[in-house]
């Protein structure tokens, strides 16, 4: 019989597995950048790629300028190997084309890729 930390052991070892195959397929040790309200726990309904940056955004007007967060630089404080980990969703977007967005409504729904980045604060 399995003792429960081995169970959860393994089912951690799984999710770090999941998480690792689904950020591989972003180039690795890209930085991320992320708008407070998902820094914070909101969901992350917008996605932009403008070169080798990537934004995560809650799809709200951020044009106060007071967007992001994270330490060091406050623009590049995270990984999208974390971005990853918090929603595994985004790796659906991992071949958004440059200097292109993707959205949704909410995260139940399937991502929406469009080519006008002035829809979004980048």
């Amino acid at each position: 019989m399995q003792s429960n930390s081995h169970t959860r052991g393994a089912a951690e070892t799984e999710a770090a597995d999941t998480i690792t195959a689904i950020a591989s397929r972003f180039r690795d040790g890209l930085r991320a950048l992320v708008c407070t309200e998902v820094l914070h726990g909101a969901p992350i309904l917008v996605v932009c790629r403008k070169g080798f940056i990537w934004q995560f955004g809650c799809g709200k007007d951020h044009s106060d300028g007071h967007v992001y967060e994270g330490s060091g630089d406050p623009r590049l404080g995270l990984t999208v190997r974390d971005v990853v980990a918090r929603d595994p969703s985004v790796g659906e977007v991992a071949t958004l084309n440059d200097r292109h967005i993707a959205y949704r409504a909410t995260t139940s729904e399937p991502w929406v890729p469009h080519d006008d980045l002035s829809l979004w604060w980048f």
